[in-house]
Protein backbone atom coordinates (compact mmCIF):
# COMPACT_ATOMS: atom_id res chain seq x y z
CA UNK A 1 0.00 0.00 0.00
CA UNK A 2 1.32 3.39 -0.65
CA UNK A 3 0.22 5.72 2.00
CA UNK A 4 0.90 8.91 -0.20
CA UNK A 5 -1.54 7.98 -2.86
CA UNK A 6 -4.14 6.93 -0.80
CA UNK A 7 -4.52 10.19 1.46
CA UNK A 8 -4.25 12.29 -1.70
CA UNK A 9 -7.47 10.01 -3.22
CA UNK A 10 -8.65 10.69 0.31
CA UNK A 11 -8.47 14.15 0.04
CA UNK A 12 -9.91 14.44 -3.49
CA UNK A 13 -12.98 12.72 -2.58
CA UNK A 14 -13.92 14.77 0.10
CA UNK A 15 -15.95 18.26 -0.14
CA UNK A 16 -14.49 21.49 1.35
CA UNK A 17 -14.58 21.33 5.35
CA UNK A 18 -14.74 17.00 5.67
CA UNK A 19 -13.21 15.03 7.73
CA UNK A 20 -10.88 12.29 7.27
CA UNK A 21 -10.67 9.84 10.33
CA UNK A 22 -7.87 7.22 11.26
CA UNK A 23 -7.71 5.09 14.27
CA UNK A 24 -4.42 2.55 13.86
CA UNK A 25 -0.89 2.52 15.86
CA UNK A 26 1.88 1.39 15.77
CA UNK A 27 1.97 -2.66 16.65
CA UNK A 28 5.49 -3.02 15.32
CA UNK A 29 8.10 -1.31 17.42
CA UNK A 30 8.77 -3.53 20.86
CA UNK A 31 7.20 -2.49 23.84
CA UNK A 32 9.00 -2.65 27.28
CA UNK A 33 6.44 -5.32 28.15
CA UNK A 34 7.21 -7.15 24.60
CA UNK A 35 10.53 -7.54 25.73
CA UNK A 36 9.50 -9.21 29.59
CA UNK A 37 7.35 -11.71 27.51
CA UNK A 38 9.64 -12.69 25.19
CA UNK A 39 12.17 -13.18 28.36
CA UNK A 40 9.34 -15.00 30.03
CA UNK A 41 8.66 -17.18 26.77
CA UNK A 42 12.06 -18.12 26.67
CA UNK A 43 12.42 -18.94 30.52
CA UNK A 44 9.44 -21.55 30.30
CA UNK A 45 10.16 -22.40 26.27
CA UNK A 46 6.78 -21.89 25.07
CA UNK A 47 4.57 -18.74 23.94
CA UNK A 48 2.61 -16.90 26.39
CA UNK A 49 -0.88 -17.12 25.45
CA UNK A 50 -1.79 -17.09 21.03
CA UNK A 51 0.33 -15.18 19.01
CA UNK A 52 -2.46 -13.89 17.31
CA UNK A 53 -3.82 -17.33 16.58
CA UNK A 54 -0.70 -18.37 14.31
CA UNK A 55 0.86 -21.47 14.06
CA UNK A 56 4.93 -21.05 12.53
CA UNK A 57 3.85 -20.98 9.04
CA UNK A 58 1.34 -18.10 9.41
CA UNK A 59 3.70 -16.27 11.72
CA UNK A 60 6.37 -16.13 9.04
CA UNK A 61 3.97 -15.04 6.16
CA UNK A 62 3.01 -12.40 8.14
CA UNK A 63 6.72 -11.30 8.62
CA UNK A 64 7.06 -11.53 4.96
CA UNK A 65 4.09 -9.32 4.20
CA UNK A 66 4.78 -6.60 7.00
CA UNK A 67 8.13 -6.51 5.58
CA UNK A 68 6.58 -5.21 2.13
CA UNK A 69 4.27 -2.43 3.81
CA UNK A 70 5.25 1.04 4.19
CA UNK A 71 4.75 1.43 7.36
CA UNK A 72 6.77 -2.01 8.27
CA UNK A 73 8.78 0.03 10.97
CA UNK A 74 5.49 0.97 12.55
CA UNK A 75 2.76 3.42 12.34
CA UNK A 76 3.75 6.46 14.14
CA UNK A 77 1.27 8.96 14.50
CA UNK A 78 3.80 11.98 13.80
CA UNK A 79 4.77 9.89 10.12
CA UNK A 80 0.89 9.77 9.24
CA UNK A 81 0.38 13.26 10.32
CA UNK A 82 2.62 14.44 7.87
CA UNK A 83 1.43 12.43 4.92
CA UNK A 84 -1.43 13.81 5.62
CA UNK A 85 -0.31 17.37 5.66
CA UNK A 86 1.70 16.53 2.36
CA UNK A 87 -1.79 15.19 0.63
CA UNK A 88 -3.48 18.91 1.53
CA UNK A 89 -4.99 18.17 4.94
CA UNK A 90 -5.07 21.09 7.22
CA UNK A 91 -3.10 20.20 10.48
CA UNK A 92 -4.65 16.95 11.86
CA UNK A 93 -5.81 16.68 15.52
CA UNK A 94 -4.26 13.37 17.36
CA UNK A 95 -5.53 11.81 20.36
CA UNK A 96 -3.94 9.10 22.00
CA UNK A 97 -6.08 8.51 25.04
CA UNK A 98 -7.95 5.48 23.98
CA UNK A 99 -7.80 3.56 27.15
CA UNK A 100 -11.25 2.44 27.22
CA UNK A 101 -10.49 0.60 23.59
CA UNK A 102 -7.50 -1.07 25.72
CA UNK A 103 -9.93 -1.73 28.42
CA UNK A 104 -12.54 -3.69 26.37
CA UNK A 105 -9.74 -5.46 24.18
CA UNK A 106 -7.69 -6.53 27.55
CA UNK A 107 -10.99 -8.50 28.90
CA UNK A 108 -10.23 -11.09 25.72
CA UNK A 109 -6.25 -10.85 26.09
CA UNK A 110 -4.35 -12.71 28.76
CA UNK A 111 -2.86 -10.46 31.16
CA UNK A 112 0.73 -9.91 29.71
CA UNK A 113 -0.72 -9.39 26.04
CA UNK A 114 -3.30 -7.18 27.78
CA UNK A 115 -0.02 -5.20 29.25
CA UNK A 116 1.55 -5.12 25.67
CA UNK A 117 -1.33 -3.65 23.91
CA UNK A 118 -1.94 -1.27 26.46
CA UNK A 119 1.71 0.36 25.87
CA UNK A 120 1.61 -0.10 22.18
CA UNK A 121 1.55 3.81 20.76
CA UNK A 122 -2.04 4.00 19.41
CA UNK A 123 -3.83 6.97 18.29
CA UNK A 124 -7.13 8.38 16.09
CA UNK A 125 -6.02 11.36 13.75
CA UNK A 126 -9.15 13.69 12.55
CA UNK A 127 -8.09 15.60 9.42
CA UNK A 128 -9.63 18.09 7.81
CA UNK A 129 -9.75 19.33 3.98
CA UNK A 130 -9.63 23.14 4.13
CA UNK A 131 -13.46 24.70 3.68
CA UNK A 132 -11.96 26.74 1.25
Amino acid sequence: MDPRAAFAEWFSLLKPGGRLLIIDGDFVSKTWVTSLRQVLERAIGRTVGPVHGLDQAMADRHRSILSRLHFSHGAKGDEVCALLVEAGFQIPVVDTRLGAIHRAQARHLNFLRALERSTQHRYAICATKSAS
